[in-house]
């Protein structure tokens, strides 16, 4: 409880501008704003700091095996500009303990005809991080049919 005082106390001190401008692009915080939060500064930030993670990412085996994980997560990419999936992913992952990843089963969709060309497709950290990757290419003519 002492600490939770502490904290209460600081944030009186500090004002409510300065915890206006740390807590703006969260939105669970009071002190949203939405113009604010999704100005490129922060998701600049973000994505280097997964990038810097992601030569931390090491090789997950038996990750395939997860029978009852806690979170399911699926990331789908259309080939756009840029490296969505792998900013995503990393990101995501980044700050994970191995325990928390272990109950996290990661799919990763290429939603191309042809994956192969997909600046994203079959990187190191694709095999390492992700449990399983989709592709319209292994899809049977059944699946493929379905609106």
């Amino acid at each position: 409880m002492m600490g939770f005082k502490v904290i209460a106390m600081a944030s009186l001190a500090m004002g409510p501008s300065l915890l206006a401008r740390l807590s703006s692009n969260d939105p669970t915080s009071l002190f949203f704003d939405p113009v604010d939060a999704f100005r490129s500064g922060y998701f600049a930030r973000r994505r280097a700091h997964a990038n810097k993670s992601l030569q931390q990412i090491g090789p997950a085996p038996g990750r395939t095996a997860i029978t009852d994980p806690e979170l399911c997560v699926g990331i789908v990419d259309m080939h756009k500009e840029g490296d969505f999936l792998r900013s995503s992913g990393v990101s995501f992952l980044d700050g994970l303990s191995a325990e928390e990843r272990d109950g996290v089963h990661l799919e990763a969709l290429f939603a191309a005809t042809a994956p192969g060309t997909h600046s994203a497709y079959n990187p190191a950290w694709l095999c390492r991080g992700t449990n399983r990757v989709l592709t319209y290419e292994a899809a049977s003519e059944e699946e493929r049919a379905m609106p």
